[in-house]
């Protein structure tokens, strides 16, 4: 059965709550920030961008141009109400629901047209009850896939519905600039542009050896985006399989090599714990919170079956930091997450690292183990978390 898939964004759903619940902000600039001195900006509302206001931006200098902004600090338990509320009134129409961001969900309606009747309908009725709910508009697309209902939403209006047959994916995607696509860089659109790829139809038209030059081991994945081709699963938020470890640090820091031995410690707890569960992540990410609020998250996905040993997991780690760790203002929090899981297996002989270093790493990791099963995790350290001050993760 081909699989229907609805997408809902309300965008700027968190501005939006906002000026509902405080009409003033609605004729103002106003912008989601912390209320600190080193606060930088999270949303920005159509006014404050108008004066050159974005995300990202330090509060300092957005109110030097615009001194009529209002500084309104991010309210998450009131955002996360309604979040939920919109999320219940969805499970109406699926079981299927999954929570994308802030005011955007996936509902998988496949098997549903004889109960909900045609998926459009179904888009129109739950953007009426939204607005009812809320006093939001919504926007829709329906698609066979994640990715295609996702980038139909955003090519129509609140209130609208853009629905893309079966069958006709690449030739919706085909006259689309690729930067809606998820996950393309300045990097990788500086070398579409040096391609002349100003579309996703040249983008799946690019013979394979030209395009992995360019753009390597990607290009294989950007050509199945450019064709319409998505994940199709929509995972409930009880069902998506994901490990998270929280790690506030006793001290805010910027010294590298202090938050370096911080994420060895969250390596070591997040392996202990994948160890426990008995399972393998193949895609490992981590997220840099600092003292001014703002984050900064990177990712990797790996084919080799190792991120169940604390080594290889800071291994991998240390090199996320290196590339997201471009900031010189403090880290308060360091938060890992670990998905995308298989059962540990060994078959040494196709592992890339020497099989004596693989050995002696596993035995160590089992010992440290045994030891902390008995005495409890933070009765040992490896010797790079040596005199810190030892901080509570979650």
């Amino acid at each position: 059965m081909e699989k229907t898939i609805l997408h809902l964004a309300i965008d700027n759903i968190c501005l939006e709550l906002e000026a509902l619940r405080n009409p003033r902000l609605k004729k103002n600039p106003f912008v989601l920030a912390p209320l600190n001195n080193r606060a930088v900006v999270q949303a920005a509302s159509p006014r404050a961008s108008d004066c050159g206001i974005h995300p990202g931006m330090p509060v300092s200098i957005a109110k030097k141009r615009c001194r009529s902004l209002i500084v309104v600090p991010p309210d998450t338990s009131f955002y996360s109400t309604y979040q939920k509320k919109l999320f219940q009134r969805l499970m109406s129409f699926s079981p299927l629901v999954e929570i994308s961001s802030w005011g955007k969900f996936y509902v998988d309606l496949t098997g549903t047209k004889r109960l909900l009747g045609d998926p459009v309908d179904a888009a129109y009725k739950s953007q009426k009850q939204f607005k009812e709910l809320t006093g939001l508009e919504a926007k829709a697309g329906v698609g066979t896939n994640k990715l295609v209902s996702q980038i139909a939403a955003t090519l129509v209006p609140p209130l609208d519905v853009c629905e893309v047959f079966p069958g006709s994916e690449s030739r919706f995607m085909a006259p689309l600039n690729p930067q809606v696509l998820p996950g393309i860089g300045p990097v990788t659109r500086k070398r579409l542009q040096e391609l002349n790829i100003t579309s996703l139809g040249k983008l799946a038209s690019v013979p394979n050896e030209i395009l992995k030059a360019a753009l390597g081991h990607s290009s294989t994945y950007l050509r199945d985006l450019a064709l319409g081709k998505g994940e199709t699963e929509v995972h409930t938020p009880i069902s998506v399989p994901r490990i998270c470890v929280k790690w506030p640090l006793p001290e805010e820091s910027n010294d590298r090599e202090m938050l370096l031995a911080h994420i060895m410690g969250t390596s070591e707890k997040l392996g202990y714990q994948l160890r426990k569960e008995n399972r393998i992540p193949y895609r490992i990410s981590l997220e840099l919170v600092y003292s001014d609020g703002a984050r900064t998250r990177g990712q990797k996905t790996v084919s080799e079956a190792l991120l169940y040993l604390d080594h290889f997991i800071f291994l991998t780690l240390k090199e996320i930091f290196r590339r997201i760790c471009k900031r010189r203002v403090r880290v308060r929090e360091l938060i890992v997450r670990a998905e995308k899981f298989s059962t540990p297996f060994r078959q040494l002989s196709l592992f890339p690292w020497d099989e004596k270093i693989y050995e002696k790493e596993e035995k160590l990791t089992s010992a440290l183990d045994t030891i902390r099963s008995r005495y409890g995790f933070n009765s040992i350290y490896r010797g790079i978390k040596i005199n810190i001050p030892r901080c509570k993760s979650n």
